[in-house]
């Protein structure tokens, strides 16, 4: 039996410079943990401060809802500290043509220029005074940038995807959930687009695009059937320790293409007293030894799973 191991299906995700998401992600550095502040009494508040790491942020013509996370930093009369939600300030800005900002702190660039924006908690003032710049869109790009996907009857594999813009300044902005991007499939009846979700509907080639203002984008869309694959698991036997969890990638096999349908595929176990899995997860419940089956369509493989209470290497490998 031939066996892939995990780490050759794992997907290791290129570092991009990412200043901002059209779907709000607060960054450490950002956004500092908020907490409880009921141990000071509001009139020690000493001074606030506006948490964002970079005076200067860009705005980009065809994106109206990119969001720029802010945090909120307290000092107070005793030398203590402490990290407020935003969302517990009040918050202004003098140039909402440049630069907007949400009840929870959030910036939205709306223009070129500069703007100062106000927070005001228990009656404390901070400012910060915000560069906004300009870049334009230079390509747009699907992540991955092409797919292959597998039918067998009603069972599919399916693909998440993801899309960037790449900008004339040099770097590169998730818009995946972007009420500017318009994403479809050129012919549904092969791909279908679920939500950021590709679904094969049947065998055949087609494309996907992804447009953002006047650029457009597309991806190559192979569905295949699931007729002369075989599903191999990334190990013949796994050994795992009692209530830990592990994972087992599954992939289709057949010649040189290789398609994951872990997550996909459906999972039984021959005794659940022994042992859980699905989706690729493989835990541990009581000491012995199972079987678990995956079925994709009319393929299947067995694994046997040996459950110990030997201390094992518990680190995982992530797969997609």
């Amino acid at each position: 039996m031939e066996i892939l191991n995990n780490t050759a299906a794992a997907i290791v995700a290129a570092a991009v410079l990412t200043a901002f998401s059209a779907c709000i992600i607060t960054s450490d550095k950002n956004s500092p943990e908020a907490v409880e502040v009921s141990k000071h009494n509001a009139n020690q508040i000493d001074s606030i401060e506006i948490v964002y790491d970079d005076s200067r942020m860009v705005y980009i013509p065809g994106i109206t809802d990119s969001q720029y996370t802010t945090g909120l930093h307290v000092s107070y009369a005793d030398g203590s500290q402490d990290n407020v939600s935003t969302d517990s300030a009040k918050w202004s800005t003098d140039n909402k043509k440049v630069l907007d900002v949400d009840k929870a702190g959030n910036l939205q660039p709306n223009g070129v220029g500069e703007a100062t924006i106000t927070a005001e908690y228990n009656k404390v003032k901070a400012t910060k005074t915000i560069h906004v710049s300009q870049a334009h869109i230079s390509s747009v790009k699907f992540d991955p940038p092409s797919f292959t996907l597998l039918l067998a009857g009603a069972d599919e594999s399916t693909q998440e995807f993801g899309v960037k813009v790449l900008t004339d300044d040099g770097n590169i902005y998730d818009v995946s959930c972007s009420k500017d991007l318009k994403i479809k499939s050129e012919d549904s009846s092969i791909a279908d687009i679920r939500q950021y979700i590709l679904a094969p509907k049947k065998a055949g080639n087609t494309d996907i695009t992804a447009t953002v203002g006047n650029i457009t984008a597309a991806a190559p869309v192979s569905v295949l059937s699931a007729d002369n694959f075989t599903l191999v698991p990334s190990e013949a036997e796994v050994n795992v320790s009692l209530g830990v969890t592990t994972l087992l990638a599954i992939t289709a096999v057949s010649g040189d293409k290789r398609i994951d349908v872990t997550k996909n595929a459906v999972w039984s176990v021959a005794n659940q007293d022994t042992a859980d899995a699905a989706y690729g997860n493989v835990t541990g419940k009581n000491v012995g030894s199972t079987d678990v089956t995956v079925s994709f369509g009319r393929l299947t493989t067995t694994v046997k799973v040996n459950v110990t209470n030997t201390p094992q290497n518990t680190a995982i490998t992530q797969f997609p």
